[in-house]
């Protein structure tokens, strides 16, 4: 999977000249510019945004943390330490499990959050609902997303 990966991280660089990417130890740390036009329901939003995305080697196996610095006000799902919480952790799972793609994961979490940024930055509401943090928040993903009931 690590050339995988690799191939991955060529390819993300090469369509985003403002990223770097820098291997320490068991992490590529990919930073700087990311360029976006976004589309969601015929509402576009395009510019520019400075992240940091860290992915572990094992990746798959494990999943990439996204840290934003600039931010709008009083948006939450952004810790203290600028990491983002872009969705449940077992909804990015069972997504890995299906898709296992770093293009993939950016396409579905980073994008979708960005979004979300410029939307609330305009609109102060979330596009996509608000689900909560913590357990609630797998509980909700659990039953309504994948159907489940609660003894299941």
């Amino acid at each position: 999977m690590v050339c995988e990966l690799k191939y991955e991280i060529k390819k993300l660089l090469d369509s985003q000249q403002g990223l770097e990417v820098d291997k320490k130890g068991k992490e590529y740390i990919i930073q700087g510019l990311y360029k976006y036009s976004l589309d969601y329901n015929g509402c576009i939003t395009q510019g520019k945004r400075e992240i940091k995305l860290v992915v572990q080697d094992d990746f798959p196996n494990s999943i990439p943390k996204l840290y934003i610095s600039n931010y709008p006000e009083h948006i939450e799902h952004i810790y203290a330490d600028g990491n983002v919480c872009l969705a449940t952790t077992g909804e990015m799972i069972y997504f890995l499990n299906e898709n296992p793609s770093l293009i993939s994961f950016i396409n579905r979490f980073i994008n979708s959050f960005i979004y979300t940024l410029d939307w609330f930055d305009k609109y102060k509401t979330y596009p996509f609902g608000d689900r909560k943090h913590g357990y609630r928040g797998s509980i909700d993903y659990y039953l309504n997303d994948l159907n489940l009931t609660e003894s299941q």
